[in-house]
């Protein structure tokens, strides 16, 4: 297996570092984000979203569990905050493949910051085969538009902000 390293455009978030950071250093705010009527209306509003089943969701601030269909159970466990700057994650040991995330903050002014997503997996050659294929470019990771939606509505919402730019719908 080798590590794989993908890292997100810089984006401008709406909303200042602080507020960003203290929604996304808490992983009981995710909870948000398993919310079955939420993911219903979702789907109803865009049949493409891929059929993606979460369930099981436990979590205290800093780490959390969950299902997820096919891919089985899931640990995240924040390693490292720097308030209003960065949060490390990591996947526990449930995890089919290990992974670190980096979320860093940089305020811009009072009401806007900057975000930048890293991403290293230990991928073996099938899954980063799958991802590769996944139109993830080499280095930058990207989301497909068809998962625009639920990152919009879900993700975004929760940190009280709009999604950012169009460089997450590449």
């Amino acid at each position: 297996m080798g590590t794989e390293k993908y890292i997100s455009e810089v984006k401008v978030i709406s909303a200042p570092s602080q507020a960003v950071y203290n929604r996304l250093s808490n992983l009981k705010n995710l909870e948000q984000l398993f919310d079955p009527k939420k993911m219903e209306e979702i789907k109803k509003q865009y049949p493409d979203i891929p059929d993606i089943k979460l369930d099981n969701f436990r979590a205290t601030e800093d780490e959390c569990s969950f299902s997820i269909s096919p891919v089985g159970k899931i640990g995240v466990l924040i390693v490292e905050r720097e308030p209003s700057k960065m949060i490390k994650l990591s996947g526990d040991k449930s995890v089919p493949f290990q992974f670190s995330c980096w979320i860093q903050l940089v305020s811009v002014d009072t009401l806007s910051c900057k975000v930048k997503i890293t991403l290293h997996a230990e991928l073996n050659p099938m899954i980063k085969m799958l991802v590769n294929c996944r139109r993830f470019n080499k280095n930058t990771l990207r989301i497909k538009s068809k998962f625009r939606p639920l990152f919009k509505c879900h993700l975004f919402e929760m940190i009280g902000v709009n999604l950012p730019g169009p460089g997450f719908d590449q």
